[in-house]
């Protein structure tokens, strides 16, 4: 439902007069990206990594602001609403901890715009209600979020694993990091 909505959490399992943490999370929502990210007063954006980012053994990647411009189909300049200066980590890539306090993610790489190649019949949204994010060419589409970051990550892994076929993940995020 549209409007403001006040969500006040109860202590319930905590018994009564208990104070502790609490984490809340948008699962799943359907957010227009024309319009204002949901918010929570005092709220933070860390404990955000999700699997498999929060997985024993893997190399998480947090994502940064790479990029706040580009050029649309119809020639006239695009960008998102909500612009954190160049080289910070974007507002949506978690600065960890993970749940358990373990400190992750382990690199960081460009994630928020990344101008990426685009398939002939994509079909990974609705092209007239997206059609800002292609890129004047037609067929680069700006895209931002861990699915931009994480094959930068992967072909650097794989880079080093050309080199030494026998390197283990904390070698690896040693080399990276």
């Amino acid at each position: 439902a549209e409007g403001t909505w006040l969500i006040r959490p109860e202590a319930a399992s905590l018994g009564a007069g208990s104070d502790g943490p609490w984490h809340a999370w948008l699962w799943g929502a359907v957010l227009d990206v024309t319009s204002r990210l949901p918010h929570f007063q005092g709220g933070t954006n860390r404990f955000l990594t999700e699997r498999p980012a929060s997985a024993d053994r893997v190399l998480a990647a947090a994502f940064y602001a790479s990029r706040h411009r580009w050029t649309t189909l119809d020639g006239e300049p695009a960008s998102f609403f909500y612009q954190e200066p160049l080289g910070d980590i974007a507002f949506a890539s978690s600065p960890g901890p993970r749940r358990d306090g373990v400190l992750t993610p382990d690199v960081t790489a460009p994630g928020k715009v990344v101008l990426s190649a685009l398939a002939r019949n994509a079909t990974l949204w609705d092209p007239d209600a997206l059609a800002f994010l292609r890129e004047a060419d037609g067929v680069h589409v700006g895209l931002f979020g861990s699915s931009m970051a994480v094959p930068q990550v992967a072909g650097a892994v794989a880079l080093l694993l050309q080199l030494e076929p026998m390197l283990g993940p904390d070698r690896v995020r040693e080399l990276l990091a």
